[in-house]
């Protein structure tokens, strides 16, 4: 019994293999849609989960669809971790011969000596011409672009041809590569290093890169262009097509080991096989190509020895130049120095180097501009400190040489560098002296504002002026329409006109001495308002318009133009004119 239930156990353990077998090999049918117009044409494809030979393959029958072109052979390896997964398709273009629901019939495949089969697909065929559907996806280049990878016919048909017994995952392993590149795999912090992410092949590929590799501890200047034109390549003897997928420059900001990530690359390869004696069927494999990691070492820069504590951290290759304004300078004058550091190398630790000032010149805070090519490497450019100074006193002075330590990019050693010296003479300051209270008035219309009172009440006179025109030749011609009234009415008119004149002369009188005498703008303001109050009120006489008219233009001038020849004196002298003659 105890036998028995071993033979039963061992049994389920097969069945279980079988069973996990089976279920990790499958084999469908892929529609690229699964509904079309009866005009339109869709790809099938019969794909299997696993490597398989195109001879493996039978073909179903259609009936229902007529066979534009296929099966075209296509093959897919993904290496992850070093774990590989694989599909192998037959694709076929398809058109329908009638509508309605339309199966796309089984087919069958040899995979480890095992026939696979696979169920049956339905398709809508829709009684119209077309119906939209999702267009394919084109592949790209390293470096953004889409193109193919082209090459000379006799190269091309060389390595795309696979031969009786050529395998074509074999071919491709030894023909297509990413790979990575450093200048330097052991450097200084700061030093830079250029890295460059290539594909290398001698196929006919389309390529796109998936995933980019990421630097960390490093400041990354950007290389890559969207130059798609390939280079040619020597590698272990062989010619290749070089196309780049990523450059950029690091700067490592710290010690220890920098590893630089993989670039992983997309590439459909093309190739073609003689099978049935047809030639040159086409046979379509896509893989995904990574290259493997690389570690760059980083050291501390050695120790500088010298007298003062200045770190040094400029790496490259330089030279220092020094220039100020001017070499003839006046004593208050503001002068300025220059100082430019140029060549390769890192520039962004780079910094003003120490200056020492000659006694009696002021310097003040220094300024930094830069012109810099981060698209060569190294990279190449200059930098300049600009510090502003003043010479306290006349006399004959001299800027000592300024020296800047780096430490060589070529020869790992450090290096000072010293600018010529500077000789500068200044004559004495300007005797010239400027008021500056005056100078403040001179660009400022405060002074003027007592104007804007006077401007009122000219404007007011002349519109006193019209109104009484107007009002007098009303008079006259109600006195040539009417009949002259009794003397008796003149009489009283004419006596309370006086009264009326004779309160305004004593008010503007009174007014008007009190404008005089007013020199603060906001008093002289509101006495001028009240005076033309006054003048409003008042009975004053004729021809006045003209001179009122002068006074205006006179008063906008100088209100506008502080550099104008009217004064206060004058204006009030002016309008005094007029009112006497009220």
């Amino acid at each position: 019994m105890k036998k028995v239930y071993q033979h039963i156990f061992f049994a389920w353990i097969l069945c279980c293999i079988s069973f996990t077998l089976s279920a990790q090999v499958r084999f469908e049918i892929k529609p690229a849609v699964k509904e079309i117009g009866k005009e339109d044409v869709i790809e099938v494809a019969y794909e299997v989960n696993a490597i398989a030979n195109s001879n493996d393959f039978i073909e179903p029958v259609f009936k229902q669809w007529k066979v534009i072109s296929g099966p075209a052979f296509s093959s897919q390896s993904v290496i992850t971790n070093g774990k590989a997964s694989s599909t192998t398709s037959f694709v076929y273009t398809l058109k329908p011969l009638t509508t309605g629901n339309l199966s796309l019939p089984v087919a069958g495949i040899m995979v480890n000596a095992k026939q696979l089969g696979c169920s049956t697909v339905n398709i809508l065929v829709r009684n119209v011409e077309h119906v939209q559907g999702k267009t394919s996806s084109n592949l790209q280049l390293p470096g953004g672009i889409l193109q193919q990878d082209f090459f000379e016919e006799d190269q091309a048909d060389a390595n795309s041809i696979l031969l009786p017994g050529e395998n074509a995952l074999e071919k491709i392993k030894n023909n297509i590569f990413v790979d990575v590149n450093a200048s330097s795999y052991h450097c200084f912090v700061g030093e830079p290093v250029l890295i460059t992410y290539k594909l290398y092949t001698r196929l006919h590929s389309n390529s796109k890169p998936i995933q980019q590799p990421a630097f960390n501890g490093c400041t990354v200047y950007e290389m890559t262009t969207d130059n798609i034109f390939p280079e040619l390549e020597k590698k272990n003897g062989k010619d290749y097509r070089t196309y780049v997928i990523r450059k950029v420059q690091l700067i490592p900001l710290r010690t220890g080991d920098i590893v630089l990530d993989s670039a992983t690359v997309e590439n459909e390869i093309t190739f073609y096989r003689n099978q049935n004696n047809v030639k040159n069927i086409p046979e379509t494999h896509t893989i995904t190509l990574s290259n493997k990691p690389a570690v760059i070492h980083v050291k501390p820069l050695p120790v500088y020895k010298n007298d003062s504590l200045q770190e040094i951290t400029a790496i490259g290759n330089f030279t220092i130049a020094t220039h100020v304004s001017k070499t003839k300078d006046t004593a208050g004058e503001n002068n300025t120095l220059y100082i430019t550091i140029e060549g390769q190398g890192n520039f962004q630790d780079i910094s003003c180097p120490p200056i020492q000032w000659p006694s009696h010149i002021d310097h003040f805070e220094t300024s930094e501009r830069s012109d810099i090519n981060k698209l060569v490497f190294p990279s190449s450019g200059n930098t300049t400190f600009e510090i502003p100074f003043v010479l306290q006193q006349a006399g004959k002075f001299s800027i000592p040489p300024i020296s800047f330590t780096y430490f060589d990019i070529i020869t790992h050693q450090y290096k000072t560098i010293h600018s010529d010296s500077i000789a500068i003479d200044a004559a004495p300051a300007f005797k010239t002296h400027f008021d500056t209270s005056k100078l403040s008035e001179a660009v400022s219309n405060k002074k003027y504002v007592w104007l804007i009172g006077l401007i009122a009440a000219i404007a007011t006179i002349s519109l006193w002026w019209m109104n009484a025109s107007k009002k007098e030749k009303q008079l006259a011609a109600q006195k040539n329409s009417t009949p002259v009234e009794p003397v008796k009415v003149d009489i009283d008119t004419s006596i309370e006109v006086k009264q009326q004149h004779a309160t305004f002369i004593n008010n503007t009188a009174v007014l008007f001495q009190q404008l005089k005498a007013t020199e603060n703008s906001r008093e002289f303001y509101h006495t001028c308002k009240e005076l033309l109050r006054q003048i409003e009120r008042g009975n004053i006489g004729e021809d006045v318009q003209q001179r009122c008219i002068v006074l205006l233009e006179a008063c906008d001038e100088a209100l506008y133009a502080p550099s104008s020849a009217a004064n206060r004196k004058e204006m009030i002298d002016a309008i005094e004119e007029l009112l006497m003659q009220a």
